[in-house]
């Protein structure tokens, strides 16, 4: 399979429309997150990342992510809020959503 991960295809389709957040207040989980995708081939400007649940929101608003790495328990909130708190504030939100995929992390 050489260097490249035998997914490739299917990531540059995904990252076509637009980054991966990860949503994690452990500065330590986030940079694991980081580091797992780019062992999968994801080049790093792809990734962003939030702390809390508003920053999410707003880079939700501003990036339009394709994949969300959702933590269940962040400072300001349960992961899951994150969804009512970008349909509250964004009036395009059910677009966004509809192209959100929210992978759940918990430890």
């Amino acid at each position: 399979m050489g260097d490249q991960p035998c997914c490739s295809s299917t990531l540059q389709q995904i990252l076509s429309y637009g980054p991966i957040l990860i949503v994690e207040d452990s500065e330590s989980d986030r940079l694991f997150c980081r580091e797992l995708l780019v062992s999968f081939g994801i080049k790093s400007q792809f990734i962003i990342e939030a702390k809390d649940l508003r920053s999410a929101a707003m880079l939700i608003a501003r990036c339009a992510p394709t994949i969300c790495l959702l933590d269940h328990r962040l400072p300001d909130g349960a992961g899951l809020d994150l969804l009512q708190l970008v349909h509250c504030h964004n009036l395009q939100a059910s677009e966004t959503l509809a192209k959100l995929n929210v992978i759940m992390m918990t430890g």
